[in-house]
């Protein structure tokens, strides 16, 4: 049973369950307050000593003492089941006022301690939301500290690089830019071929194997390019293994000297050097740009998955269905960006498999970071639809993006392009003009 009375705001005390840090900026909560008084009651329920435990209002409360009232309205609760209480603390600051990500976490964590099994339905939040939160509050103090200022998903990343600080220390850095879900894709990345690499080095360390990374500058070199088998090579001091985990994952034996050993007579020439280094380069993007593409395509699967697709959606899924030339190879692009049947909406409305069909056939054109003949019109497209969605590109899919804008340009022919003239040094383009030769 529960009753409105005015009561002393020097009685109401803080709830022990409220994971509000603060109450944020209330002048003008308080500016209304003194010219108008309170007109929404904040709820309380009886306390001991005389005094009401604050359930919902707590920045009403924080308000009206500093606008100087001494007594408020308030609906007066008498005992209340922790389960609920904890739930309607929770609730009302996710309606009053969004809560950080922590703050939110730790509150969700308080529901479930005190006995409920699902607070997803009470509190209006996901099921995934409620397991993502969970994690968070499970974050270590400090770790909370730096994620004050996170998001849901920013903070969740931090979560699952707790144990990591090389990882911690990118993720931090990039909390509020834009290319903070590059960054957790790329830890996740580097945490995925880490395993793999442990695995494949496991039986070339047990062999006595050295591993070595690789050295584009100096005289190290391929066996398979000396024309030596591993087998052959065991006996040379500089006999030692690369573990490449791009892709499948390989193992590639090299000599760390092949010079000092007798193996080549010519050392790398700085020509050598030079295609080394741009193939170093070549590797890097391509890392970067799969990185991307795994960002990309999350971002595509939650927006084709929404219960109501986008504005402009349809007619760029038609457009690209009509033109796209990849029908062959649209199963292994399907499997690739949605995993299987299993990441098609639930509804599996028409136009969500055209648009899932779609962004699979601009994937496809936009694989390696290359753009196709007759592609550079749908990539454009796609891109332009994702961001006006609020996708951020990397810096390797905005120069892909300008690398298309250019394409598209119309070429334009100067009168001296049109026609030579017989005088080729009036044309400026004597070396390149059949007149000339």
């Amino acid at each position: 049973m529960s009753i409105l009375e005015d009561i002393r705001v020097d009685k109401i005390v803080p709830n022990p369950l409220q994971h509000r840090d603060d109450s944020g900026d209330l002048t003008t909560l308080v500016d209304s307050i003194k010219a108008i008084g309170l007109i929404e009651p904040v709820v309380v329920r009886i306390s001991d000593n005389d005094t009401f435990t604050l359930m919902a209002g707590h920045r009403r409360v924080e308000a009206a003492k500093l606008a100087g009232l001494v007594t408020i309205p308030a609906i007066v609760h008498g005992s209340m089941d922790a389960r609920i209480e904890a739930g309607m603390l929770l609730a009302e600051n996710t309606v009053r006022r969004d809560l950080t990500a922590v703050e939110e976490a730790n509150g969700i964590q308080t529901m479930l301690n005190v006995g409920w099994k699902e607070p997803s339905t009470a509190i209006g939040r996901s099921a995934e939301r409620v397991a993502q939160s969970v994690k968070v509050a499970a974050m270590p103090d400090a770790l909370k500290e730096v994620a004050v200022q996170a998001t849901l998903d920013e903070a969740y990343a931090l979560a699952e690089f707790a144990d990591n600080k090389k990882a911690l220390k990118a993720l931090t850095k990039a909390i509020g830019t834009g290319g903070f879900a590059y960054v957790v894709q790329g830890e996740r990345r580097n945490a995925t071929e880490k395993v793999r690499y442990d695995e494949i080095a496991a039986p070339i360390k047990a062999a006595g194997v050295k591993l070595v990374r690789r050295d584009y500058m100096h005289q190290q070199r391929e066996l398979v390019a000396l024309g030596i088998t591993p087998e052959d090579h065991v006996s040379c001091p500089g006999h030692a293994a690369i573990i490449e985990t791009y892709g499948d994952g390989k193992v590639i034996y090299v000599c760390t000297d092949s010079v000092k050993n007798g193996h080549a007579a010519v050392a790398n020439t700085k020509a050598d050097a030079k295609r080394a280094k741009e193939a170093a380069e070549r590797e890097k993007f391509k890392e970067a740009w799969e990185t991307a593409r795994a960002v990309r395509v999350a971002f595509a699967r939650k927006t084709f998955r929404a219960a109501k697709l986008p504005t402009g959606v349809l007619p760029w899924a038609f457009g690209v269905l009509v033109t796209g030339p990849y029908y062959h190879q649209v199963g292994k692009a399907f499997e690739e960006a949605w995993g299987s049947a299993a990441g098609i909406p639930s509804e599996k409305s028409t136009p969500a498999m055209l648009a899932i069909l779609a962004s699979c056939y601009v994937e496809q054109d936009m694989r390696g970071g290359y753009i196709p003949s007759g592609g550079a019109v749908r990539t454009k497209a796609y891109i332009e639809l994702l961001m006006t969605e609020g996708y951020e590109p990397s810096k390797q899919e905005r120069t892909y993006y300008d690398e298309c804008v250019v394409s598209l340009k119309p070429k334009t022919t100067s009168a001296d392009d049109e026609e030579c003239d017989d005088d080729c040094e009036n044309c400026g383009r004597s070396e390149d003009c059949e007149d000339a030769s």
